[in-house]
């Protein structure tokens, strides 16, 4: 395996790390009332929104690098959804807003991207998305 790719594993797993944050803070007992600064749930809730957009970045790159044809659309859609409906009014929800936004981008890149990933980058992406839903469901 090239160097490249195993940066690239370690750097998607260490990614998911600010997932399981919140079960992290649970299970050494530390207790973070809502009138910090800072709000852990948010938080974490904040990152699944930036990966979301990181990974529909990428999926548009690809799209307009490789020439796919009518499908520069797709990649916006997971984003459309974490911007509008993850907003506060949602906030009850944002986590099942989240999972499907994942969901829709890992299929993006299965079902109409797979031509252009490679197979190791295919089961990294398959794994990597299973670990971050998990992370919302716990």
């Amino acid at each position: 395996m090239s160097d490249i790719k195993k940066r690239i594993i370690l750097i998607t797993y260490l990614g998911l790390i600010p997932f399981y944050f919140p079960l992290f803070i649970k299970l050494l007992g530390l207790e973070f009332s809502h009138d910090k600064i800072i709000n852990f749930e948010k938080l974490h809730l904040i990152y699944g929104s930036m990966i979301v957009a990181f990974l529909s970045g990428m999926q548009w790159q690809k799209i307009i690098n490789y020439k796919i044809k009518n499908q520069l659309i797709l990649p916006i859609i997971p984003l459309i959804l974490v911007a509008f409906f993850g907003n506060n009014d949602f906030l009850n929800h944002s986590f099942l807003i989240l999972i499907f936004s994942l969901f829709l981008s890992l299929l993006i890149d299965l079902l109409f991207l797979k031509k252009v990933n490679d197979l190791w980058f295919i089961k990294l992406r398959i794994n990597a998305t299973i670990l971050a839903i998990l992370s919302y469901l716990i």
